[in-house]
């Protein structure tokens, strides 16, 4: 089941790591074992941070792989990673269009989805950057009920018109 929404995300705090590679299962498994590591206590003061959702995947050529800060952390307040790759990002609030899914995804079902978003927002007059992202919020051994989103964000003259209505 699918369903076209769109939204505000508020501004926020991710520990990311950028990676490359052609298969989405390879690069995913990588990246949450690195980023999964930090907030399990892979960092200079061994503190456990805890796991937030959606976890996001960036859909460009290399997959930055975001996991959510907790609010009570500042990014200087964050414990310095072990892991050289990791990095600290602060992204501004944004409004975007999503297109919902269940399931299991791969490089394919994410694909199919993206094109669904695209179809549903050319026929609706919506413009977008091209900046498509996988949001992820169930765990990886959660097996029913797994719920996904494909968001894009949209052309600064969308967001107006959405605010304006």
């Amino acid at each position: 089941m699918t369903h076209l929404k769109y939204g505000a995300m508020k501004a926020s705090l991710f520990t990311s790591v950028k990676l490359s590679g052609n298969k989405y299962i390879d690069v995913t498994n990588k990246g949450f074992s690195i980023l999964a590591g930090y907030i399990f206590g892979g960092n200079e003061e061994n503190e456990k941070i805890a796991m937030t959702s959606p976890v996001d995947n960036s859909l460009e050529d290399s997959m930055t792989m975001m996991f959510m800060v907790p609010k009570k952390f500042t990014k200087e307040e964050l414990p310095q990673p072990n892991q050289s790759q990791i990095e600290f990002r602060e992204e501004p609030a944004k409004t975007v269009a999503a297109i919902t899914f269940d399931g299991w995804t791969s490089d394919e079902k994410t694909e199919e989805y993206k094109q669904k978003l695209i179809v549903a927002l050319e026929a609706e007059g919506i413009n977008h950057t091209n900046r498509f992202s996988f949001l992820g919020y169930m765990a990886p051994y959660e097996v029913l009920n797994r719920g996904n989103e494909i968001i894009v964000d949209l052309a600064n003259e969308i967001v107006e018109m959405i605010e304006t209505q």
